[in-house]
């Protein structure tokens, strides 16, 4: 078993945690797709290459954040996730071919066109949650410094394993 996830684990803490529950439902979700799809040795695989995608993207997200901010100076948040998102992409382009999917067998501009398609759908997510984060979720809660950035970096996060499963499928066949 890749990982003992039973009701009291979900139970065990007093008070709401959002990493801890963001990390449990990793857990969950790669167990429940491990499980049904892969057997072990498969599995071990597809751990480790989920890992160094989850590290590739962590850095393409650093360049997608900090690129947004630089951007946000010379246009307005909604056209500067798009531009940021551009910036990234190429960055987790990069890392992904030469540290993920090292070993795929796709020509470079089939992976560059299927790259590009599944990452209109990652920009699709990260524009629509951050622009309703920043526009309408977090003014409500009172929030009210660094909105844009908080809501920025949520919506990164969004689409990590659509990405990961499109490119791993589709991308870097």
């Amino acid at each position: 078993m890749l990982y003992d996830i039973s009701l009291s684990s979900l139970c065990t803490k007093p008070s709401f945690d959002i990493e801890h529950h963001f990390k449990l439902y990793e857990r969950i979700l790669f167990k429940i797709i491990c499980s049904v799809f892969y057997n072990d040795r498969i599995k071990q695989k597809m751990k480790w290459q989920f890992i160094r995608f989850v590290a590739t993207g962590g850095a393409a997200a650093v360049v997608n954040f900090g690129s947004r901010i630089i951007y946000s100076h010379w246009m307005n948040f909604s056209s500067a996730i798009v531009a940021a998102y551009l910036t990234g992409m190429v960055t987790a382009f990069i890392l992904a071919r030469i540290f993920v999917f090292n070993r795929a067998t796709s020509s470079l501009s089939r992976t560059i066109v299927m790259f590009s398609i599944v990452n209109l759908a990652g920009v699709i997510q990260v524009w629509f949650m951050s622009v309703l984060l920043a526009d309408y979720l977090l003014p409500l809660t009172g929030i009210k410094s660094n909105i844009q950035e908080l809501a920025h970096g949520i919506g990164i996060i969004v689409p990590v394993f659509t990405s990961f499963f499109g490119h791993k499928y589709l991308s870097f066949k």
